[in-house]
């Protein structure tokens, strides 16, 4: 007895889909054997793809068919490894497909065949230029930013230099009062070798007036509505007292305005100890003669 599963024959494996089929393995083979020569496993897998494409179209399907969207996948990939040249390649694969197209039916053309084949020119062209131009703005774009990320690591970098290299302490802080930065004559200066990024500016620099009054730094700062300095404060650690000038400036962004400090504070500690003794013994001298 005879059983039919399906209600149609199948004649998918026609004598030209299994050449295609093998044209395509062999492609496949040559990539795999060219795995060492990377470029050149690149031009033979998207070129031998376009040229067995171009075959596939002028013997099976035709220019004008469904399947001429493929040639925008092949001209994208094309100027994507290759760039311009790939894509100018891969436009003229298009063009003489075209034109053979219409040299191997020229005992049957018409006015139809003339006006499809023209249409999907003009389609698959037109969809290749607008994709690579979308493609070549978005690459050039990500070159843009790439190239100003690294001009502003270099910058970073310079400025951190800068300020490493200078003797004074260079503390900033953030509105709240968190420590983002600081350089390395921070630490010599407050005697620590520990890091005191993100601790608390009033935790970590304990200052003091004359009297021996509690200075908070984040408080001073939030009054100031531009750099400020002072130089009567007194630092203390372990069983030592130290004068310093302090130089505090609040950092305004071009997106806050001048009223709010988005970039929080820049602080300049300045150990004055004995710039202040040597000035009182020349004031104390001065008043006795």
């Amino acid at each position: 007895m005879k059983y039919d599963l399906l209600p149609f024959n199948i004649s998918f494996f026609t004598d030209t889909m299994l050449i295609f089929f093998g044209l395509f393995t062999i492609l496949g083979f040559a990539t795999l054997t060219l795995s060492n020569r990377p470029r050149l496993q690149l031009v033979i897998r998207i070129f031998g793809a376009e040229i067995v494409f171009m075959l596939y179209t002028l013997l099976v399907t035709g220019f004008a068919s469904y399947l001429a969207i493929c040639w925008l996948i092949l001209v994208y990939e094309s100027y994507r490894v290759f760039r311009e040249k790939g894509m100018y390649v891969s436009l003229l694969v298009i063009v003489v497909t075209f034109c053979l197209d219409f040299i191997f039916k020229s005992h049957a053309i018409n006015a139809e065949l003339l006006y499809n084949n023209i249409v999907a020119l003009l389609l698959v062209v037109g969809a290749s230029v607008f994709v690579i131009s979308m493609t070549r703005a978005q690459i050039e774009k990500e070159a843009n930013l790439k190239l100003s990320e690294e001009k502003e690591r270099t910058e970073r970098g310079r400025l951190e230099t800068l300020i490493n290299s200078m003797s004074s302490s260079i503390i900033s802080f953030d509105k709240n009062g968190t420590i983002q930065r600081f350089n390395a004559a921070s630490l010599a200066l407050l005697d620590t070798h520990a890091g005191i990024e993100n601790l608390s500016i009033d935790q970590v620099v304990k200052l003091t007036d004359k009297e021996g009054g509690s200075v908070s730094v984040i408080e001073y700062a939030r009054q100031l509505p531009s750099s400020a300095m002072r130089d009567d404060l007194y630092y203390h650690y372990s069983e030592e007292t130290i004068r310093v000038e302090v130089i505090i400036s609040p950092v305004h962004t071009a997106y806050t305005g001048s009223d709010d400090v988005g970039g929080g504070y820049i602080m300049i500690l300045r150990d004055i100890t004995k710039e202040k003794s040597l000035e009182e013994e020349r004031e104390s001298f001065i008043s006795v003669v």
